[in-house]
């Protein structure tokens, strides 16, 4: 799955260089979660939540099947660092960042945002 990815971004992306590439889907993974979080707490209906709490359980589904999240092993391959995008949060809260960390982190946050959706489905 990685390396056909890997090939779609390559030829929509075949003018930027491969750092460029991955600071791209690095910045489109960090925002566009922030976005479609944010779109969907705020404006979304019933039917968008619920598309919404799919989406989240495939992102689960994706990241016990692949070790991980894909996005986050496309911007490593092409960015050549260890870094993902919620290492900013665990140094702001003062937790040393390590891959138990991180996925600490990640899970907690998608249970979190799980809950929270749930609870708006149920309101709407």
């Amino acid at each position: 799955m990685k390396v056909i990815l890997i090939e779609i971004v390559d030829k929509l992306f075949w003018f930027l260089t491969p750092y460029n590439r991955g600071e791209l889907l690095f910045q489109l993974h960090y925002w566009g979660f922030i976005g479609l979080t944010g779109a969907t707490l705020l404006y979304g209906q019933k039917h968008h939540v619920a598309y919404y709490l799919g989406f989240l359980m495939t992102v689960l589904i994706l990241f016990y099947q692949y070790n991980g999240c894909l996005l986050t092993q496309l911007e490593r391959h092409y960015r050549q660092v260890d870094e993902t995008i919620v290492d900013g949060f665990l140094r702001i809260i003062g937790i040393p960042v390590s891959k138990d960390s991180r996925i600490s982190i990640t899970l907690g946050g998608l249970i979190l945002i799980f809950i929270i959706m749930i609870l708006l489905y149920v309101r709407l």
